[in-house]
C-alpha cells in the first residue's frame, strides 16, 4: 500500500497473486500515478534500492529509508566495520547513502540513528552542499546526541510554568497541526482519554477507576457521530479553574450552534449559560453543587418522579429512575439523545420548579423469586397461577431466568415466563402443571 505518512489514508495498492516478477516494477507501478508531484516517498529496506532512487529522482520523486548493503551500495561502504557514532558518507548525483553506528556492536548493514527524526533524513537527502567523496571519512560537528538515561529522582526544575523547556507545547501545536480545523457536525461530544504511559513525567496520573490507569490524560472534543477529535488539551498539572480548560477547548466552534454532549465532571449551570451566549447548546447530567437552585437540592423522590425548573434557556430535570432516592441530578437511561436534545431545546413546556408528574403506564419490573417455595403454590385456581413474561431493566431483549423445576431436578433448562402469583420462573405445560400439583416435583 501506498499511504499518506500522517493521516495513514490508502493512495494506491496492489494485491499480490503469486505471479513473479521484479520486486521494483512492483514498487513503481504503485507509486507511478504520483510520480512528477514532488512528493517525498518514506519506505524501509526491503523496497528501497540506489537503482530505484536514481528512477524516482528522474520522475521528480524523493525517496528516504534504509537500504540493503546488495541494493547497489558502493564497495567502499559494504563489509566495514565503524566505531559508535561514526559515520560515513557517499553520493551519486542526487543520491546520498549516509552510513551510521549507532551501537557498540559493528554491523555491516546501513541504519539510521534512531533520535534522527524525519525532517533531519529529507534535509540530508536534500541537501546540495555536503562535498563528502565515497572515501572521506567525516565526523558531523552538530552530531545529534542520543538520549540519556532518566534520572532516578525528579530534578528540582521539573516544576515549572515554562513548558517550552519541558517539550510538551511542540508536541501539542504538532499534533494539532496534523489535524487541522474542518467544519464538525452539529453533535460534538466533550469527555476524556488517556495516553497509555507507565514512565516517570510528572503529570502522569493516575485512575484505578478506568481500564487504562495510568498515562497522560487528555480532554477531547470528537464528533458524537464519527468519534473525529476536533479539539483536544493535554492535562499538565498547572492549577486552573474546569470551566476555563472546557471553554478553551469549545472555543475555536462557539458560535456555529452546536450541539456538545458532556458528562457531569465538566457541566455547570454557570457554563451552560455563557454557551448559551455563543450560540451554542449543551445537553448532560449535573451535580448538585454546580448551581442548582436551592429547591432541586437535598430533595427525596419516588420512583419516575419529575422535577422541572428552568432559568432564561436553561432547562432543568431532575428524574429519580430508582427506587433508592439520591439528591443528584440523574437522566433515565432510557432516555435519547434526541428527548435530551428536545428537553434543551422546548420553549413550550410551562412546568414550575414544583411540579411532579407520574408517568401513568409505568411498567413493573419482575421481583427476584423466592428462596423458598410459597405455601399457595398448589391449588387448583389456574386463574391466579398464570404464566406472564419476565420483565427486566430494557438492557436484554429477551431476559430468561433459570425454571425452578428443571433446576430441582438438575437439568439446565430457562425460560421466559414467571407465575405471576408465585413469582418462581417455570416453563410452560408440564413443569407449570407439576409444579402446582406435587407436593415433591
Amino acid at each position: 500500500m501506498l499511504c499518506e505518512a500522517t493521516s495513514g489514508y490508502i493512495c494506491n495498492f496492489k494485491v499480490y497473486s503469486g505471479t513473479p516478477g521484479r520486486l521494483q516494477d512492483t514498487v513503481l507501478s504503485i507509486l507511478r500515478p504520483y510520480m512528477g508531484f514532488h512528493h517525498h516517498i518514506y519506505m524501509d529496506n526491503y523496497y528501497n534500492s540506489v537503482n530505484t532512487a536514481e528512477l524516482l529522482l528522474q520522475n521528480s520523486t524523493r525517496i528516504c529509508g534504509t537500504v540493503r548493503s546488495n541494493r547497489g551500495l558502493p564497495q567502499n561502504l559494504k563489509n566495514i566495520r565503524l566505531n559508535e557514532h561514526e559515520t560515513k558518507f557517499a553520493r551519486k548525483g542526487q543520491v546520498l547513502l549516509h552510513l551510521w553506528q549507532a551501537k557498540k556492536k559493528p554491523t555491516s548493514k546501513n541504519h539510521f540513528n534512531h533520535s534522527l527524526s524525519r525532517n533531519v533524513a529529507r534535509a540530508l537527502i536534500e541537501t546540495h552542499e555536503m562535498q563528502h567523496s565515497s572515501t572521506e571519512e567525516a565526523e558531523p560537528s552538530n552530531a545529534i546526541e542520543r538520549t540519556r538515561r532518566a534520572p532516578r529522582y525528579d530534578p528540582p526544575e521539573r516544576i515549572s510554568q515554562d513548558f517550552k523547556k519541558h517539550r510538551l507545547v511542540p508536541i501539542v501545536t504538532n499534533g494539532k497541526k496534523a489535524y487541522p480545523h474542518r467544519a464538525c457536525r452539529q453533535e460534538l461530544s466533550l469527555d476524556e482519554g488517556i495516553i497509555p504511559w507507565r514512565g516517570r513525567l510528572s503529570f502522569r496520573t493516575n485512575n484505578p477507576a478506568k481500564l487504562v490507569k495510568y498515562g497522560i490524560l487528555v480532554r477531547m472534543l470528537c464528533e458524537a457521530t464519527s468519534g473525529y477529535i476536533c479539539n483536544f488539551k493535554v492535562y499538565s498539572g498547572t492549577p486552573g479553574r474546569l470551566q476555563d480548560t472546557v471553554l478553551s477547548i469549545l472555543r475555536p466552534y462557539m458560535g456555529f450552534h452546536h450541539h456538545i454532549y458532556m458528562d457531569n465532571y465538566y457541566n455547570s449551570v454557570n457554563t451552560a449559560e455563557l454557551l448559551l451566549q455563543n450560540s451554542t447548546r449543551i445537553c448532560g447530567t449535573v451535580r448538585s453543587n454546580r448551581g442548582l437552585p436551592q429547591n432541586l437540592k437535598n430533595i427525596r423522590l419516588n420512583e419516575h418522579e419529575t422535577k422541572f425548573a428552568r432559568k432564561g434557556q436553561v432547562l432543568l430535570h431532575l428524574w429519580q429512575a430508582k427506587k433508592k432516592p439520591t439528591s443528584k441530578n440523574h437522566f433515565n437511561h432510557s432516555l435519547s439523545r434526541n428527548v435530551a436534545r428536545a428537553l434543551i431545546e422546548t420553549h413550550e413546556m410551562q412546568h414550575s420548579s414544583t411540579e411532579e408528574a407520574e408517568p401513568s403506564n409505568a411498567i413493573e419490573r419482575t421481583r427476584r423469586a423466592p428462596r423458598y417455595d410459597p405455601p399457595e403454590r398448589i391449588s387448583q385456581d389456574f386463574k391466579k397461577h398464570r404464566l406472564v413474561p419476565i420483565v427486566t431493566n430494557g438492557k436484554k431483549a429477551y431476559p430468561h431466568r433459570a425454571c425452578r423445576v428443571c433446576s430441582a431436578n438438575k437439568k439446565t433448562g430457562y425460560t421466559r415466563y414467571v407465575c405471576e402469583y408465585c413469582n418462581v420462573p417455570l416453563h410452560k405445560l408440564a413443569c407449570f402443571e407439576r409444579y402446582h400439583t406435587v407436593n415433591k416435583y
